[in-house]
């Protein structure tokens, strides 16, 4: 299953890398060195912009997994200040 993640960066956070990690081994297992990097829809710099990221989930080990977003500078990862997200699979999901 693909999974796509989106995020909005403000225009104060215009040159930081966000990042994705979480629950499940696709995501980092909650390792910030192993999180996704988050890519850009637009190169525009006066307006927020839109930033997604992309993985190919595995089969499940659980039908519910958390997330949370993160940014790098100058080498290190600051969390997003919320409660980790999580999402629910629905269940009986077919996988192939």
């Amino acid at each position: 299953m693909l999974l796509r993640l989106g995020l909005v960066v403000s225009l104060e956070e215009h040159g930081v890398q966000p990042f994705v990690c979480g629950s499940r081994p696709e995501l980092g297992h909650w390792d910030p060195e192993r999180a996704l990097p988050m890519v850009a829809e637009s190169s525009a710099v006066n307006e927020p912009s839109f930033w997604t990221a992309e993985v190919l989930l595995q089969e499940p080990s659980r039908e519910t997994f958390w997330f949370k977003f993160a940014k790098k500078i100058r080498g290190n990862f600051i969390w997003e200040g919320t409660a980790h997200c999580h999402c629910r699979l629905p269940l009986g999901l077919n996988w192939h």
